[in-house]
């Protein structure tokens, strides 16, 4: 027997039970504080205590029409070693995918919060989590449509994608001298649209498509 809640379709002298809608959310926040103290030794005295305090969310929704992830850390780091930035960090990544036609016309939207270094001369990056002065934070997000339909016998595919990508410079590391520093990147943005059209086999003993972008 079908639930209630379910309508029941009768269907050749059958009864048939039509898929129930459904949601999951998930979020899963989190607060990470780290304390580390680095000593020599052998020779020297010198001790170096930094603090760490990071916060961040884990989240999910998935429902008939979206589908939507993201992974958000804000860092801070306090204390002086190797040269280490006090500015606060952030990495993540977030996409939405949105059917404004059920199988046939989809909004997708993302980005993405990230680091890398100012000058490739200077300190690199062993993970997203140092904190040298010779880094650069880094967004970058993007939107657009994505088409997949049908014209008769022909399928047709389009999409459209703009996207914005800023770049917030700090001082880069000490070069050595007559070095001048590199061009630094500011913002773009980027536009690209694709389209194609085709037929599979069957009217023509063979299938064919013609794509442009």
């Amino acid at each position: 027997m079908c639930p209630r809640s379910i309508v029941k379709l009768l269907l050749f002298g059958g009864v048939a039970c039509a898929a129930p809608a459904f949601a999951r959310t998930t979020i899963s926040p989190y607060l990470e504080v780290d304390q580390s103290v680095f000593a020599p030794l052998s020779g020297g005295n010198e001790v170096i205590a930094t603090t760490s305090v990071a916060a961040g969310i884990d989240a999910s929704i998935t429902g008939n029409r979206t589908q939507a992830q993201i992974d958000l850390r804000v860092q801070r780091d306090f204390g002086e070693y190797r040269g280490a930035s006090k500015a606060v960090t952030a990495s993540g990544l977030a996409r939405v995918d949105y059917q404004l036609v059920p199988h046939t016309l989809n909004l997708d939207v993302g980005g993405i919060a990230t680091r890398t270094r100012t000058d490739i001369r200077g300190n690199a990056l062993s993970t997203n989590n140092d904190n040298f002065t010779n880094l650069a934070q880094t967004y970058s997000v993007y939107a657009g449509p994505t088409l997949t339909t049908h014209i008769g016998l022909l399928n047709v595919n389009a999409l459209y994608r703009a996207g914005y990508t800023k770049v917030e410079s700090t001082t880069p590391s000490p070069l050595p001298s007559g070095q001048p520093t590199l061009d630094a990147f500011d913002s773009s943005v980027t536009q690209i649209a694709q389209a194609s059209v085709g037929m599979k086999t069957g009217v023509l003993p063979f299938g064919w498509t013609v794509s442009g972008a």
